[in-house]
C-alpha cells in the first residue's frame, strides 16, 4: 500500500507537534516504573504505620470495622448510593 506525499507530510507533523507538546517530559518504561516506585514506597509506608497503630492500639481494628459497619448501615437506611456500582 502506497503512501502519498501528502500523508507523509501530515504524519511528519503530526509526530512532530506530539513531540514539541512532550519535549522534556520523560517517556515511556522509565516513568512508568518511577511511579511504581513511588506507590510502593507509599505502600510500606503505610503498612508501617499501621504496624504502629496495632502496636499501640491493639483493638483498633475492632473498633474501626466497627464504625465502617455503622456508616454504611446509615448510609443505605437513608438511601445513600455509592458511585462504584458493586458497592450498591
Amino acid at each position: 500500500m502506497a503512501v502519498s506525499d501528502a500523508e507523509r507530510e501530515a504524519n511528519r507533523r503530526r509526530q512532530q507537534a506530539w513531540r514539541a507538546r512532550h519535549q522534556g517530559k520523560p517517556r515511556g518504561n522509565k516513568v512508568l516504573m518511577a511511579e511504581l516506585a513511588a506507590l510502593r514506597k507509599e505502600r510500606d509506608d503505610l503498612a508501617e504505620r499501621l504496624a504502629q497503630i496495632r502496636s499501640y492500639q491493639p483493638g483498633i481494628e475492632a473498633e474501626a470495622r466497627a464504625w465502617l459497619a455503622k456508616i454504611g448501615r446509615a448510609s443505605r437506611a437513608i438511601g445513600e448510593t455509592d458511585d462504584w456500582p458493586e458497592n450498591n
